[in-house]
């Protein structure tokens, strides 16, 4: 049975399902902010750079990606900012506390966070809309008993 299919019938869940389509990118964020990701592999996936090119390459194209590298892993990922600073040359903690601190970059960086957040798009949705599905025919089962 494909869960993605699923005929909810609880109105919470179908409010649920909508939510996880309908706001996807946002509802993302939220749950990787708090899950936090594995940054660097899949940094290096998505555009194809090599550790070493991204902790000390000098063209503008790696420097680019290195500042949204690093405000993804003060934002995304499980290391601490102290773990950040020794993966990285020429990089401290104060660095690390400015990009925490500097609002703007959320915005700077919104168009890309949905371009690293479109690697795990397709499994976070099968997860939410699944994890759903099988608790409201697990409750169903429950009431039926």
């Amino acid at each position: 049975m494909s869960y993605l299919d699923y005929k909810f019938k609880k109105q919470e869940n179908i409010d649920k399902r909508d939510d996880v389509f309908n706001n996807t990118f946002e509802l993302m964020k939220k749950y990787y902010k708090e899950q936090k990701l594995s940054v660097l592999s899949t940094i290096r996936k998505q555009y194809k750079i090599t550790p070493a090119r991204l902790k000390q390459g000098n063209s503008q194209e790696t420097q680019n990606i290195r500042e949204f590298t690093l405000y993804m892993m003060v934002f995304y990922s499980r290391d601490s900012l102290e773990k950040i600073a020794n993966e990285f040359d020429n990089i401290t903690l104060k660095d690390l506390s400015l990009i925490q601190t500097n609002q703007s970059l959320h915005q700077k960086y919104d168009q890309q966070v949905r371009k690293f957040l479109e690697y795990y798009k397709e499994g976070w949705i099968s997860n939410q809309i699944q994890t759903t599905a099988f608790s409201e025919e697990f409750s169903m089962l429950l009431e039926e008993s």
